[in-house]
């Protein structure tokens, strides 16, 4: 199946749903930091089904302790595919562990919202 990872998730009422965002503050430097600045600086974010998929490759879970490297490594083989292209395509048994992952970090409304972009037919 065919995924266009750019797509937006909307809450329940249709808004963008937003989410923090890190990333690496150029100007820091430790040797000349200043009182209360920061290595990385936060910015909202639209999360998209793209973000959902690779966080959830990524995380570390408790679930996620006992599985092999080769596992963990196809993993993160499916996270490259997902952040470097605008859409992928992903058999049945892909769409089944990213619908697994996004279950375990992510609430309900993300997970509804994820499964209807992955799995539309579920319904």
């Amino acid at each position: 199946m065919l995924i266009d990872v750019t797509k937006i998730l909307t809450d329940m009422q249709g808004d963008e749903i937003r989410c923090l965002e890190e990333y690496e503050n150029v100007n820091f430097v430790d040797s000349q930091k200043t009182p209360g600045e920061q290595p990385f600086h936060r910015r909202k974010v639209s999360l998209t089904i793209r973000k959902c998929c690779v966080d959830s490759l990524l995380a570390t879970t408790e679930k996620g302790r006992g599985i092999s490297g080769e596992e963990k490594i196809k993993w993160f083989k499916l996270a490259e595919s997902i952040q470097d292209n605008d859409s992928v395509e992903l058999n049945s048994e892909e769409v089944t562990l990213l619908k697994q992952r996004i279950a375990l970090i992510f609430g309900v409304v993300v997970v509804g919202k994820a499964y209807e972009l992955l799995d539309p037919k579920a319904d």
